[in-house]
């Protein structure tokens, strides 16, 4: 059984692991995910000063997600899945996950950095491109996501 609950900051580590195994799904070489890896990184600061939260099934987790405060909205900062669970409805019931925290938080607006890779997921799921944004660790363009949140008004 799927459940949600916030992350623990021992659990840094084990999120870094789960955040790279799911970048390297998409069959990314050992250069990319190099000079990626910086991004990828979850530190004990990160889970102490965001909103961070994991799926578990069955107590393992696999999955999770962060949310970042910004001015008049908030950040999905961190949307990773263990390879064996994508395409398998947890993503489905993640992302609901982060758009009911988000509006339980009062955000008008969610948005997020998408790989290119998760860009169909994301639409898929409601969200509009906005634009683009260059990843300063690896030089590539990432699509931004915006989704309104119910009742948002800007």
């Amino acid at each position: 059984m799927l459940t949600f609950r916030r992350t623990h900051l021992d659990e840094a580590h084990m999120l870094t692991e789960l955040t790279i195994a799911s970048k390297a799904h998409w069959g990314y070489d050992d250069e990319f995910m190099e000079r990626a890896r910086p991004d990828l990184v979850v530190t004990r600061e990160y889970l102490d000063a965001n909103e961070c939260w994991v799926a578990e099934d069955d107590g393992r987790v696999v999955g999770w997600f962060s949310l970042v405060e910004l001015r008049g909205a908030l950040l999905l900062d961190n949307f990773f899945l263990l390879p064996a669970q994508i395409g398998s409805g947890v993503g489905r019931r993640m992302w609901q996950q982060a758009l009911d925290r988000a509006v339980a938080r009062g955000a008008v607006r969610l948005t997020l950095e998408a790989d290119p890779n998760a860009a169909g997921f994301y639409e898929r799921m409601g969200a509009q491109r906005s634009g683009s944004v260059t990843a300063s660790s690896t030089g590539r363009e990432l699509p931004v996501y915006e989704v309104q949140l119910a009742g948002g008004m800007e």
